[in-house]
């Protein structure tokens, strides 16, 4: 049966199937009892809808004048069902959030929902992850950012545009000034248009083929066209290079506050160049670094960048190569009275000895907010330390 909240309705996952019909009488029932608090918003993710259940819930959609939100993410709809919910929303003058990830609509499917999107005033997020969408799907879908005014949020992760649709979509912001945050992570984009996005707030790149080039590109974006306030450019092959372009860019931005460079072949060199960088930068709170290769050497970097900056807030160095405890301790030492809320180093090599030492801190410190240890080599006389020093600490 279904949940119903105010003016929603909620389906538990696995609780419908194609046969769809009874359903929709249940929500015609609603509107009818409810009268005037017809349903705005149904969710209906991670079922077994597939083509022919969609038809149905398109035939309600029809009958709804005040339908807002929909979400039919992992339900197997297909480019058919892509057809009938454009069919439906046609002449939807309210509708604000799509969510359809997961659902195999293709490219033609992308056509659908374009032609029936691309002057709906109204919509402000649309969520098609995992669809199958190639440069031509992209290309359909860019007609909606040239038409509408109100969108924010485009979500194209784990897709296959490629360059060629990346340059539509980059091609079609030049005169949209509403949509501020866009996922474009898994799906090909090399350093040829990573620099083509740059009027974003905020920009998901992660898993594509950006490499040290592409990071030079995007170093230019934030000197030039400072608008990013968040960049994830996880997995991208970045290495030392690519962040020596992105480090000079931060001396100069004042615009960007989280920075992600997980798993880039990042090493002690290249933590050197952003800890030069943020000894002027004073905007950026979060940096990640999680599955790079920065050793001891580049720990010492921070702790001796911190000593000066007092505005980054969240440093995470998990996975890396780092066993000088003292390091960390220099790194923890030097907030003593400037609030750090997080510092994540699981899997390293602290030991018993950097636990030790890192609870002597941990026990006097009243600004870390959180200390991740995971997987450091620590045993029982590591945790009984920290466990005392937890004791005193009424912080972290």
């Amino acid at each position: 049966m279904p949940q119903l909240y105010s003016r929603a309705v909620r389906f538990n996952s696995s609780s419908v199937d194609s046969d769809f019909q009874p359903v929709v009488h249940i929500m015609y029932a609603t509107d009818k009892v409810t009268e005037s608090k017809a349903i705005q918003r149904i969710y209906l993710e991670d079922n077994k809808i597939g083509e022919d259940g969609t038809l149905y819930i398109a035939e309600w959609i029809k009958s709804n004048k005040v339908l807002t939100a929909i979400s039919l993410g992992n339900n197997q709809i297909g480019s058919r069902g892509a057809k009938y919910l454009s069919d439906a929303l046609q002449d939807n003058m309210v509708i604000c959030h799509i969510f359809l990830e997961d659902n195999g609509i293709g490219d033609e499917g992308a056509q659908f929902l374009a032609e029936a999107l691309r002057n709906k005033t109204t919509l402000v997020s649309l969520q098609l992850a995992n669809n199958q969408i190639g440069a031509k799907g992209a290309q359909y879908l860019s007609n909606i950012l040239q038409n509408n005014v109100r969108l924010t949020k485009l979500d194209l992760r784990d897709n296959n545009i490629g360059d060629q649709g990346a340059l539509c979509i980059a091609n079609a912001l030049q005169d949209n000034m509403t949509l501020t945050t866009m996922n474009l992570s898994f799906n090909g984009i090399s350093a040829a248009t990573a620099d083509q996005l740059y009027t974003l707030t905020i920009l998901t790149l992660h898993n594509n083929h950006i490499g040290s080039k592409g990071a030079e590109y995007l170093a230019q974006v934030l000197q030039h066209h400072p608008t990013v306030t968040f960049l994830e450019l996880q997995n991208n092959q970045i290495e030392n290079k690519g962040v020596h372009y992105l480090a000079y860019a931060l001396e100069t931005n004042q615009v960007l506050t989280s920075l992600r460079l997980v798993g880039n072949h990042i090493g002690d060199q290249g933590a050197q160049y952003l800890a030069h960088a943020l000894e002027t930068n004073r905007t950026l709170t979060e940096l990640a670094l999680q599955m790079n290769q920065v050793g001891d050497q580049g720990v010492k970097h921070f702790a001796n960048m911190l000593e000066n900056n007092m505005n980054l807030k969240y440093l995470e160095l998990s996975n890396n190569n780092i066993s000088d405890w003292k390091a960390i301790a220099a790194i923890i030492g030097t907030r003593a009275k400037q609030e750090f809320k997080c510092i994540s180093l699981c899997s390293n090599k602290i030991g018993d000895r950097g636990a030790q030492l890192l609870a002597s801190l941990v026990k006097n410190s009243t600004t870390i907010v959180e200390l991740n240890l995971q997987s450091n080599h620590i045993g029982d006389e590591g945790a009984y330390h920290l466990a005392d020093a937890l004791k005193f600490n009424n912080v972290t």
